[in-house]
């Protein structure tokens, strides 16, 4: 491999070294799932259970009757989470671990990305390994690595890649 191909190799080893440091230093802790992604989890739990007809929808008690149970839909918004989480319950994995997985999973496309994205608009060097460093931080210090609350985490995993999009497009 060239002297220029090794360099984003490098990048690309020290952001997702980051990263799985970030995940293991919490992989003795339960895992959260909490706010959007609770619901969704929520939600294909019970879908997965025959417990509700459709997914993205939860089944609560009544707040018209307290002994009867009704499906609530929950907005569409975001379908991709339920589904990742439907599928993991049909393979048999808990809720906690399927959360940390696809967490882990978003942030080592995401730091793989933002280390490209350093490479792609020429940082060198120093430079670009703090600027790796500081990417893949994210998974730290937004939470990821000890629970999913919102969907930033996939604004993280695509955002670099929509900018490599844009450089290709651009004239």
């Amino acid at each position: 491999m060239s002297a220029n191909g090794q360099a984003p190799l490098k990048l690309l080893l020290l952001a997702c070294s980051v990263v799985i440091l970030c995940f293991l230093l919490c992989s003795e802790r339960p895992y959260a799932l909490t706010s959007d992604a609770g619901y969704q989890a929520w939600s294909a739990l019970q879908y997965s259970s025959g417990n509700v007809s459709a997914i993205n929808t939860l089944r609560l008690v009544s707040p018209n009757d307290l002994s009867k149970n009704v499906e609530c839909p929950l907005v569409a918004w975001s379908p991709t989470g339920a589904w990742i989480f439907y599928w993991a319950f049909r393979l048999g994995v808990a809720p906690g671990v399927a959360g940390r997985w696809l967490a882990l999973l978003a942030a080592l496309i995401g730091a793989a990305g933002w280390a490209w994205i350093a490479w792609r608009i020429g940082l060198r060097g120093w430079w670009a390994s703090a600027a790796v460093t500081m990417a893949a931080l994210y998974c730290f210090r937004s939470g990821l690595n000890e629970h999913i609350g919102t969907e930033d985490y996939l604004v993280y995993a695509v955002a670099p890649w929509l900018l490599e999009a844009a450089f290709r497009l651009a004239p």
